[in-house]
């Protein structure tokens, strides 16, 4: 078993919260019983940690798992009832038609027997209702960098969604051209011919606000986009830091003296 170390972003008695890079699964599944954001953890913290949420094998960014039975009941119940908000940057192809929108597209998993693509989601109108929010923050006209938040939690959402309208997340591999990328992926174990982006996907969860169980405070995490980012962006650190000022600011404003942030760097 391979226990690299993970990037702790945040830990106390009752939570850990990370940055996962892109990559690496959330738990072991079926035949595959190797390397996993859970494994890591139980090497590295006791076997107790327990994984709150997941994110998708090629996807990065925040994950939160709890060290308490109470800090799991807490924050699973949080999950339910929508009490936590996640916000993901994604770096995708083109330029959306609109600066900011909400995407409603109902959704569901193909129910053709022959499919072989395994986990895709389709476009039907008696699937079940996904909003996603997006903003554009920067765009060079060819590649725009999207603060996104899920309004609703379908598997797949955001890739769903920004593929289905037009600007996919660069390195998308299931919602692209018919699913090639990912079937040659998985036949030949390499990057396909539609590959552009170095590793896995450039969707990002960027961060995470949450009420902590003991402190009886709000917690908003935020989490370093990877460096290959900066390849393709170079430009939109002084976009990003005002940004992050101003999500801050609402926070404080909203939450007033229940609300603690921790920003440990620039995210770029």
């Amino acid at each position: 078993m391979d226990c690299k170390h993970l990037e702790i972003l945040y830990e106390d008695q009752e939570v850990l919260v990370l940055n996962k890079p892109a990559g690496l699964v959330c738990h072991p599944a079926g035949k595959y019983q190797g390397d996993s954001v859970l494994s890591r953890l139980h090497f590295f913290r006791g076997k107790h940690v327990r994984l709150i949420h997941r994110l998708d094998q090629g996807t990065s960014g925040i994950m939160i798992a709890a060290l308490t039975p109470s800090c799991v009941r807490s924050l699973a119940i949080q999950f339910e009832r929508r009490k936590i908000r996640k916000e993901y940057l994604a770096l995708v192809a083109g330029v959306p038609t609109s600066h900011q929108k909400i995407i409603d597209i109902p959704m569901m998993p193909d129910p053709s027997p022959d499919s072989i693509l395994p986990n895709r989601m389709i476009v039907d109108s008696k699937g079940l209702i996904a909003s996603t929010s997006y903003k554009i923050l920067q765009t060079d006209g060819s590649i725009s960098l999207l603060q996104i938040q899920p309004l609703t939690g379908r598997k797949h959402q955001i890739r769903f969604h920004l593929a289905s309208s037009g600007f996919p997340i660069l390195g998308e591999n299931l919602y692209v051209h018919q699913g090639l990328p990912f079937l040659w992926e998985r036949l030949f174990s390499r990057p396909s011919p539609w590959c552009n982006f170095p590793q896995g996907h450039a969707l990002h969860a960027w961060n995470i606000l949450f009420f902590h169980p003991e402190k009886k405070q709000w917690l908003k995490i935020f989490a370093p986009v990877p460096e290959v980012w900066a390849n393709y962006m170079g430009q939109i650190r002084y976009e990003m830091r005002s940004c992050e000022n101003e999500i801050i600011g609402v926070a404080q404003r909203d939450l007033g003296e229940n609300f603690c942030k921790n920003f440990p760097t620039n995210p770029l």
